[in-house]
């Protein structure tokens, strides 16, 4: 897909090429020849006028700053990048698969780190905190770590895991308005060793 932007002359344009994709919550229009510039939107033409924004404001900060306009890429150069690109992609989709809507919520919201660390980081300690983690972020494991997971997403357990028993999502439900009543921080701590449900 290729998007053309105009030079400073009117009758001069200039034509960068985009890698459109979807990359499995929204699509996203990059453009190779310019380091970190991209476009997205929930819909293709969406991620294409973000990517065309993108685009003047990359060479506009590029302009301010006194650097020229990137040349296009060779197309055994761009062939090689959009390969390496779609390499990356692929590699971060198998990755992201095999997470759990609810673990991926986490890793978009502190990052891609350990079961340990992102166990510390919604309150959870112990030796058993990663297995609880886990447990509680495919929505079974206990109801007081999916209330510390709700919590830190500050989202109702009922919504995080809709196809619980109803009694299930209510109970979680009654015990996060009980905890957020309480003023419970999830990163202040949680004790592992005296379950509520």
């Amino acid at each position: 897909m290729n998007l053309t932007m105009p030079r400073e002359s009117a009758d001069a344009k200039l034509t960068y090429r985009i890698l459109l994709h979807h990359d499995g919550q929204v699509y996203v229009a990059e453009v190779p020849e310019l380091s970190a510039c991209r476009g997205t939107g929930n819909t293709p033409a969406e991620a294409l006028r973000t990517a065309q924004l993108a685009i003047a404001a990359w060479l506009a900060h590029a302009a301010s700053a006194g650097a020229p306009r990137p040349a296009l890429l060779a197309p055994a150069e761009l062939a090689r990048s959009i390969r390496d690109r779609l390499a990356c992609l692929h590699m971060e989709r198998k990755h992201t698969q095999r997470m759990s809507p609810v673990k991926l919520l986490l890793v978009q919201k502190f990052g891609k780190m350990s079961n340990r660390e992102l166990a510390r980081r919604i309150g959870l300690s112990g030796r058993d905190a990663p297995t609880m983690l886990s447990a509680a972020a495919s929505g079974k494991g206990t109801r007081k770590t999916r209330c510390a997971i709700a919590l830190t997403l500050g989202e109702l357990p009922s919504r995080l895991w809709p196809d619980r028993l109803a009694t299930i999502c209510r109970d979680d439900d009654d015990m996060f308005y009980y905890f957020k009543e309480q003023g419970f921080d999830p990163a202040a701590g949680l004790a592992t060793d005296q379950p509520l449900d």
